[in-house]
């Protein structure tokens, strides 16, 4: 059976059955998939075996270490400058330790994290592609009390799922917060076979 988003009562269920079912087959977003994902749950932390790990744990600032990390050039003789300090502090053996905390682990997690934020982004824009379809429906148009309830159902539909997507970013920044996406709450489904 597929699921048809933004759609409240059986009386509004049983008058989309009307529309062009085209249109309606193309209402099937889930981001359950990646609102559910324990990744989200999860901190991420660096390499704990590490050298620095335990400095860095103590001090708490990891993402801090994670971004000076991108301005870090390793030392060919001698010691480079500190993207912190702008002191010549970093040795072979500490740029090595800092690069062991961003270990293979570490960076796995990230690029999960990086591809759950580009799928809800593809997801966010298709709501918008099948909102703007929606729009331009003639039985919709049409229909005032439709087209006010996709209105208010569609907006209520994209706060969550921007709220969502700036929660994601969010803890791309900070991968070592934890956050809590709102599973599509509020947002009520309609089965198409129990409509036939």
């Amino acid at each position: 059976l597929q699921k048809v988003a933004v759609l409240r009562s059986p009386q509004m269920c049983q008058n989309w059955l009307l529309m062009d079912e085209n249109e309606i087959k193309k209402i099937t977003f889930d981001f359950s998939k990646i609102e559910e994902n324990p990744i989200f749950n999860e901190v991420i932390i660096g390499n704990e075996n590490s050298q620095i790990a335990e400095l860095i744990k103590q001090l708490d600032n990891s993402n801090w270490v994670k971004v000076g990390k991108e301005y870090l050039t390793e030392p060919q003789w001698g010691k480079e400058v500190c993207p912190f300090c702008q002191q010549n502090t970093i040795s072979k053996e500490l740029y090595n330790e800092i690069q062991n905390y961003f270990d293979e682990n570490y960076q796995n997690k990230m690029r999960n994290l990086w591809f759950l934020q580009d799928q809800y982004h593809t997801e966010l824009e298709n709501v918008e592609s099948i909102k703007a379809s929606l729009w331009n429906n003639e039985f919709i148009q049409w229909k005032e009390e439709i087209l006010k309830t996709i209105t208010i159902l569609f907006q209520s539909l994209n706060t969550k799922l921007t709220s969502n997507y700036q929660k994601i970013n969010k803890k791309i920044q900070n991968p070592n917060i934890m956050i809590e996406l709102v599973a599509q709450a509020g947002v009520q489904w309609c089965n198409l076979g129990s409509l036939q």
